[in-house]
């Protein structure tokens, strides 16, 4: 019988199959003769390597537990169990609880003493008003969209943007930041501000406190508010003009103090400015005729000032007819040092802006006519207050003042090409009836020649009228009254 047929040869090949398939330390084989024998089992591959755990790492204390031999091996105290409970017994969630409960106590004390702080103080300029209400509705953003998430400029006298102007409000007045992310909370927080600030407080307000705190301010903006504020509460007995029954330094002139803060404004700003404050005066004025009081002199003044600046010679008349009506040209020598520097100014924009001053048609009409006047209205001119300082014996302290004005005025209808008023005005100091224009020129008859300034300036007006008939004033045929 063949080898292959041998049933113990069988059996040790069914035996090595089975081992195929369970691999083990040692190897069953049989030899040729049949032995059976025992060899080392032999890894066709390495083993695979056992899958990647996590580690973590282990104190150095656990790790010497038990060699009781170690200097780091030491008595479990109770300070080590307190230890572990801390540690162990942390909250994640606790803490951001605490964090969120610090933060609202925070927010609430602010809250409270900004809250108390606008309360107390009835003349902040920031003080939350029914009119914030208007504008913060007015300039509402899309629906569905945070306030904050809108941006631009405010469309009025003011540099700030929108947000950054609720930021302001919010935090004077005690408005936690989160309202802002919320119309409907910063509506609600901004009527609660307003029900808690209604009182008489305002009223109780004497002039020279609201006079330092119009000089306080620091911003056109904060001007603004405190004005509207002191308005919309409507107090009695302060007024903006005070009248000439009203005792000297009884009352402080408002006007005034209105005007020196905002002329301050001006210096910081001198290109942006005057169109701001325009808009801040207009406003103002029209306010307080509703209220059948008048702007006072000084703002007036300004108004000229302003309005020279911008080269808008409608508004130089409407600021020089309101000063006239409170006779401030006359009362005032700065309304004569405003004049001066209206028609300063007037002359720089032609020298220094011939082409692009604006000054053109219905413009440079309505300028003549603040000047010398017109021949169907009967109004007080630029020339007529000029004239009365310069007759005027008891005010020669103003003489040099008025020279310069006049001058000025002369040049000015060069400019504007008017030929008869020039010619008029030729003839009046010619003939010495300026009484302030004579004596000051060492010409043979000084009590006929006019002073060497407003000689000069005749020189320059003729010399402004000799220019082709194309480029000459359409006011040069005017028919103008110069009485």
């Amino acid at each position: 019988m063949g080898l292959r047929k041998n049933p113990r040869f069988l059996k040790g090949m069914a035996k090595m199959a089975e081992q195929a398939k369970s691999p083990k330390m040692f190897r069953f084989r049989i030899d040729d003769e049949g032995t059976e024998y025992y060899v080392t089992n032999k890894w066709p591959t390495s083993p695979k390597p056992p899958p990647e755990r996590e580690y973590f790492q282990i104190n150095d204390l656990l790790l010497d537990l038990d060699d009781i031999t170690s200097q780091h091996v030491r008595p479990v105290t109770e300070e080590d169990d307190a230890q572990a409970l801390r540690v162990w017994s942390r909250n994640p969630k606790k803490k951001d609880i605490r964090s969120d409960l610090y933060q609202l106590q925070q927010t609430l004390y602010e809250t409270r003493s900004k809250t108390f702080e606008a309360y107390s103080n009835p003349l902040s300029s920031w003080r939350l008003g029914i009119y914030d209400v208007f504008s913060a509705a007015l300039q509402a953003p899309p629906p569905n969209t945070p306030l904050m998430a809108q941006q631009g400029s405010i469309q009025s006298a003011t540099t700030e943007t929108r947000p950054s102007l609720l930021h302001q409000l919010c935090l004077k007045n005690g408005i936690e930041e989160q309202a802002l992310k919320d119309d409907s909370v910063l509506l609600e927080r901004f009527q609660s501000r307003i029900n808690t600030f209604r009182s008489d407080q305002m009223a109780q307000i004497s002039a020279t406190q609201l006079s330092k705190a119009l000089e306080s301010q620091d911003s056109l903006e904060g001007l603004r508010r405190l004005i509207s504020q002191y308005l919309s509460r409507d107090p009695s007995g302060i007024a903006f003009n005070p009248t000439p029954n009203t005792q000297q330094g009884s009352q402080p002139d408002l006007s005034l103090t209105i005007r020196v803060s905002c002329e301050r404004f001006w210096q910081q700003n001198v290109q942006e400015s005057p169109r701001d404050l325009l808009t801040f005066l207009g406003n103002l004025s029209e306010r307080l005729s509703a209220r059948e009081e008048h702007l006072g002199g000084a703002l007036c003044g300004l108004g000229l000032k302003l309005s020279a600046e911008v080269c808008n010679p409608v508004i130089s008349t409407k600021y020089f007819n309101m000063g006239s009506d409170v006779d401030h040209w006359r009362s005032s020598d700065q309304g004569l040092t405003d004049i001066l520097y209206l028609l300063g100014t007037y002359l720089r924009h032609f020298i220094s802006n011939p082409e692009s001053h604006g000054l053109y048609g219905k413009s440079r009409t309505s300028l003549l006519e603040l000047l010398i006047g017109s021949e169907y209205i009967a109004t007080r001119t630029i020339r007529s207050v000029i004239l009365e300082y310069l007759q005027d014996e008891h005010r020669t302290d103003m003489l040099p003042t008025a020279s310069n004005a006049y001058a000025a005025y002369v040049v000015l209808l060069g400019h504007l090409g008017a030929a008869a008023a020039l010619k008029h005005e030729m003839q009046l100091c010619g003939a010495g009836e300026i009484e302030g224009l004579r004596g000051n020129m060492d010409l043979g008859d000084s009590e006929r020649q006019p002073d060497a300034v407003v000689a000069e300036a005749f020189q320059a007006a003729v010399d402004l009228l000799a220019v082709p008939p194309n480029q000459a004033a359409d006011s040069a045929s005017l028919n103008v009254a110069t009485g």
